[in-house]
């Protein structure tokens, strides 16, 4: 009895070490599968911060080709990123603005358009709204007068998310000219005006005030535009207005100053020329009205209502 009973606590004293052995290499299993993990969680980690970094440097290079490339690549694995859709269609958008041709144009943008939407549907972020819908109402705007209303659908939602970024209500101000609301553009511009005042805003300004026949509020503006620019080509312009607006309230005198000081900037604008002919036969000078209506011909041999005084 004493013998069998020594035999059992052998036994037992086997089991428990194979036991022991047995959750010792479980714990050592454990402890290796964990740092395996945590060496594989930090090296996708160290990918994914270095792929973000060469997407940053692509973007911010303006290298957009190369930012499309890779993008395509791992999107066949991460289709949904909202990061990656987003670059691209960013991209897609920046290359579209640069393109003079008009077919090549419509297809990046289109491409932008795809990918941008997409990041809506699947959920980018509150933060990245105003600038995505600012692009889909740009890219609407390109698409021309058939897309008008979905260009401003757009650049209002992301007016409203954003007040305070200029080049939204700037947009805003050329839509709503283009399909002839003349009063919201001036309202979009002057928004625009209060974040950052400038003379091509200004000359915006009183241009539609201008369309709009609202002369007293255009020439405010354009005398302000004459004030403040230092460039040649705007001020030509603002003081053309000046003087087609004097001519048009029959301020002759006026209109006749203006153009001149159109000349001093460009000799070479047909159409003052013309309305300076136009002043001389008000006044009664025929030889100096004609003189300026041939002036206007050599410079515009088509001008269609010099032709018509000429001959």
């Amino acid at each position: 009895m004493t013998y069998f009973s020594g035999g059992k606590k052998k036994h037992k004293v086997h089991i428990y070490i194979i036991i022991t052995a047995i959750v010792l290499l479980m714990i050592g299993g454990l402890v290796t599968w964990i740092y395996i993990s945590h060496k594989k969680g930090l090296a996708t980690e160290n990918e994914a911060a270095e792929l973000r970094d060469s997407l940053k440097k692509y973007f911010e290079q303006k290298n957009y080709l190369a930012l499309i490339e890779k993008i395509d690549n791992e999107l066949k694995n991460d289709p949904f990123s909202v990061e990656f859709l987003l670059y691209r269609g960013y991209s897609y958008f920046s290359l579209g603005e640069q393109e003079n041709d008009i077919q090549k144009k419509r297809t990046l943008l289109s491409s932008s358009l795809i990918d941008l939407r997409r990041t809506i549907a699947v959920g980018a972020p509150k933060k990245n709204l105003p600038n995505i819908y600012y692009c889909l109402g740009k890219i609407y705007y390109y698409f021309g007068e058939p897309y008008y209303r979905l260009s401003l659908m757009y650049l209002n939602r992301s007016a409203e998310l954003d007040p305070h970024k200029k080049d939204i209500h700037y947009m805003l101000g050329v839509v709503y000219a283009n399909i002839g609301d003349y009063k919201k553009s001036a309202e979009s511009f002057k928004n625009s005006l209060k974040i950052e005042e400038s003379d091509v805003l200004l000359m915006a300004i009183g241009t539609v005030y201008h369309k709009d026949g609202d002369y007293d509020n255009a020439n405010a503006y354009l005398q302000r535009v004459v004030k403040v620019t230092n460039n040649a080509r705007i001020k030509e312009k603002a003081l053309f207005l000046m003087g087609q607006m004097s001519y048009d309230s029959k301020k002759y005198s006026d209109a006749l100053g203006y153009f001149q000081q159109v000349l001093d900037i460009n000799e070479n604008n047909a159409n003052a020329h013309f309305y300076i002919g136009e002043i001389y036969l008000v006044f009664g000078d025929k030889i100096k009205a004609r003189s300026e209506w041939r002036r206007t011909l050599l410079i515009d041999p088509g001008h269609i209502r010099a032709l018509k005084r000429i001959y």
